[in-house]
């Protein structure tokens, strides 16, 4: 299968060949897009370009079961206007196998590991382009099937923005969570009438809502929004247990956010009223909070190395000694400095060792000139450039 060339401002798909400890269905694709300021003159990603623009945020979006790579296409525009990097992965027939037991459809049954499968293109796409992506800020948002595997593969990402689906299996998230040491940020979606997954969570517990889909039929209690976000605060983003209403539309929507959270670190869970699944006419029109998660993942990336977010204008204000479009190039632009700042320790080893010698040579050619007057040449015999750069250190 060839390849369209890559263009920048415009997705592809591209193919991937998983390798290490794949089983099965080994050959994949994903959409890629790369906004247009991450390009020069010729369609190249060079290093004057990306010195400019600097490392860019890596986003992530996994679609829901039944759907394909298609339906989250209209974030290739959000990827642009914020400068994004965009990868957007398809899955088989129309799934992803988030966990082993929990959801879903065709890849859940034949065990795929979709894991795998994201682990590929983020080391893929770094290893491709290192002066414009970085794995420390990589990010993902998913819808429903999506929403499940972001929330498993919440370890490769800097935050994540599952909407309606999340990690059911609270013992096991626990487990997965337990051993990433960084926190991860959490801007998470749900709907109160949300008829396929249940705002109370999937379980067999037969006095509790069935989801749809045969989704954790493994588990017997069931995890609700507030009990997977709770655990999420205080367990792996050390949040206090206090909450406050950061966003709230009457009728419409209500966000909380935890407070007291350690730095650059947000834990969101936003409850809507009468959005059902965001499957109605379709998730592009039903879902309300596109912009504000791409807000969300921006002013994650702008903060990390000082800046602050200006949502409106959708830029990065850098602290002083900062560039690029996220401020991601301090560091990179203050060891440039103190190389520019520096001199090499070569030339300087290169001119001592000059000067020691010509010393050492005057030294011996003079005292031979003395001794040779005073016909005492013969006890000189065994005197050395060495011995005279010796006897100059000392003195």
């Amino acid at each position: 299968m060839s390849e369209a060339p890559l263009v920048c401002g415009e997705p592809v798909v591209r193919t991937i060949l998983l390798e290490e400890g794949c089983r099965k269905e080994c050959q994949r694709k994903y959409m890629f897009y790369l906004p247009k300021a991450a390009c020069g003159p010729n369609n190249s990603v060079g290093s004057s370009t990306t010195e400019a623009v600097g490392r860019l945020p890596l986003v992530f979006t996994i679609h829901c079961l039944g759907c394909s790579m298609q339906t989250f296409q209209f974030w290739s525009e959000v990827a642009e206007a914020y400068n994004f990097v965009w990868v957007n992965p398809e899955g088989l027939k129309h799934s992803f196998n988030a966990g082993g037991e929990s959801c879903c459809g065709y890849a859940l049954e034949q065990g795929i590991d979709d894991l795998g499968f994201l682990k590929g293109i983020l080391s893929q796409v770094t290893g491709e382009y290192p002066s414009l992506l970085s794995s420390n800020y990589v990010y993902a948002t998913g819808w429903s099937n999506g929403g499940y595997m972001v929330s498993y593969a919440a370890p490769l990402f800097r935050a994540i923005a599952p909407i309606s689906g999340y990690h059911l299996d609270s013992v096991k998230l626990e487990e997965r969570m337990i051993t990433h040491e960084k926190p991860v940020s959490l801007f998470l979606h749900h709907s109160q009438d949300d008829p396929m997954v249940q705002m109370t969570g999937c379980c067999t517990d037969s006095t509790m809502p069935r989801c749809c889909c045969g989704i954790s039929q493994h588990l017997d209690q069931c995890t609700s929004v507030e009990a997977h976000v709770s655990v999420w605060a205080t367990n792996f983003n050390h949040c206090g247990s206090k909450t406050k209403v950061s966003y709230s539309v009457q009728d419409q929507v209500t966000c909380y956010t935890f407070e007291e959270c350690g730095q650059n670190v947000n834990t969101t869970y936003c409850i809507y009223q009468n959005k059902k699944h965001f499957n109605r006419p379709s998730f592009e029109q039903a879902f309300p909070m596109t912009q504000g998660t791409a807000d969300f993942f921006a002013r994650d990336a702008c903060s990390a190395p000082g800046g602050v977010w200006n949502g409106a204008q959708r830029t990065c204000a850098c602290p002083s000694g900062a560039s690029g479009t996220y401020c991601s190039e301090r560091l990179l632009q203050e060891g440039k400095k103190e190389r520019e700042n520096s001199i090499s320790p070569a030339p300087i080893l290169m001119f001592l060792g000059l000067a020691l010698v010509l010393v050492g040579s005057y030294y011996l050619v003079t005292t031979l000139f003395r001794r040779f007057r005073k016909g005492s040449l013969k006890r000189y015999s065994k005197v050395s450039t060495s011995d005279v750069e010796l006897q100059q250190l000392e003195g």
